[in-house]
């Protein structure tokens, strides 16, 4: 039976990395999902995944010392270090097992490029903020948080960065299909496409800088009266004169 490789990281009780390793094969017709192993992730690049997630079949012995050969895809989060078709974790197994294997994205996922992120922040000696969700009934008071904590000291630089890790190492199709989620909030700025490279081409012109604060500040006055607005104790006057503020 062929099977489909699936991969996630997360953290033990002691904070350490690690990766959990899935295989999901056809049992009667039906997609099963099967627990290979959890296990520690020495280094968390690509490498160091590959390397582990290979040690949880290798712990299970002969009953999986063919999997390379039934793998047909690697499931896994947005994270570059996955599915970057430069050097992530796909690009390894298909030097080793071959091209055919497919890449999928687990939709579910929020990108585990936010961890990539905070260790560029790290580097940068920048504490990363995450902004708030722009989404909702809502909206402009998140739009405005959100763009609060991007135009914070160090906050646009390690963004910036990140978009440029993200541009170089991931297919130009994983691009297309992941860049909305990777910087929610630039899906409310009009002139910014949905793509890793090209935000990162805008934000390399001044303009963009300019435009966030000129939004910014824009936003902050319009959700301060929205907010007023939804006041039940809110009379005439008072928006009259917050209309005037704005």
């Amino acid at each position: 039976a062929y099977m489909a490789f699936l991969i996630d990281g997360d953290t033990d009780i002691a904070t350490k990395e690690c990766v959990i390793v899935y295989g999901r094969i056809l049992r009667r017709g039906r997609p099963v999902n099967i627990l290979i192993g959890h296990i520690e992730v020495e280094h968390a690049h690509a490498q160091g995944i590959y390397g582990a997630s290979k040690k949880t079949f290798a712990a299970l012995g002969d009953q999986c010392s063919n999997w390379l050969e039934k793998v047909i895809a690697l499931g896994a989060d947005g994270a570059a270090v996955n599915l970057g078709s430069k050097g992530g974790v796909i690009a390894l197994l298909q030097q080793e097992a071959g091209d055919h294997i497919v890449p999928f994205h687990c939709m579910p996922h929020s990108p585990n490029s936010i961890r990539e992120l905070r260790v560029i922040g790290a580097h940068l000696g920048v504490n990363v903020l995450m902004p708030s969700g722009v989404k909702g009934t809502r909206w402009l008071p998140h739009v405005s948080k959100a763009l609060e904590t991007f135009l914070k000291p160090g906050q646009f630089t390690a963004v910036y960065y990140h978009m440029k890790h993200l541009a170089g190492s991931s297919a130009n199709a994983d691009i297309a299909g992941r860049a909305t989620k990777a910087s929610a909030f630039f899906q409310n700025i009009p002139f910014i496409k949905a793509t890793y490279a090209i935000v990162k081409k805008s934000m390399e012109d001044a303009t963009f800088v300019a435009f966030c604060h000129f939004i910014a500040d824009m936003f902050s006055g319009i959700s301060n009266l929205s907010l007023l607005l939804q006041r039940n104790e809110i009379i005439l006057p008072q928006v009259r004169e917050m209309k005037w503020d704005v």
